[in-house]
């Protein structure tokens, strides 16, 4: 009888730590995750601030840099907002949807900024090449994202 004890306790204690060890493993992939939605996060708030700084200042000064630069803080938005549409639970998509609706009325009120700008006599004009590069970025971003 007191033999058995050790054959019994061994398996059950292999049985909790493997046990055990699985919750581990879990836990930190809950972490990983949280974090990387964390860091997604951080980028898509940064990234959208910098857009209406970015607009901003266009209306005051207009120049080709700024065209550029929001261009690129655009892209930073719309990656974190795949990379949320891939990390989340189905049923946040719609917070997901409106995220990039919004996303998508700043750059059409950009956009229309923009043309605003474009002088009508020169194409030699940096808001003339600034719309150019615009557009170009545009559709390719747009074939993407399709």
């Amino acid at each position: 009888m007191l033999a058995t004890i050790p054959v019994v306790g061994f398996p059950a204690n292999g049985l909790t730590y493997v046990a055990g060890e699985s919750g581990v493993a879990t836990t930190f992939v809950a972490v990983k995750r949280s974090g990387a939605l964390a860091d997604a996060s951080r980028n898509f708030k940064s990234a959208v601030s910098e857009m209406r700084i970015i607009v901003k200042n266009f209306s005051a000064k207009p120049n080709d840099t700024l065209v550029q630069n929001y261009e690129k803080v655009r892209q930073v938005a719309l990656r974190s907002l795949d990379f949320f549409a891939t990390m989340i639970e189905s049923s946040h998509a719609e917070i997901i949807m409106r995220l990039d609706k919004d996303v998508t009325g700043l750059h059409a009120t950009f956009v229309k900024l923009v043309e605003e700008q474009k002088p009508s006599v020169t194409t030699t004009h940096p808001v003339y090449n600034a719309i150019s590069v615009l557009r170009a970025m545009q559709s390719s971003a747009s074939s993407m994202r399709t």
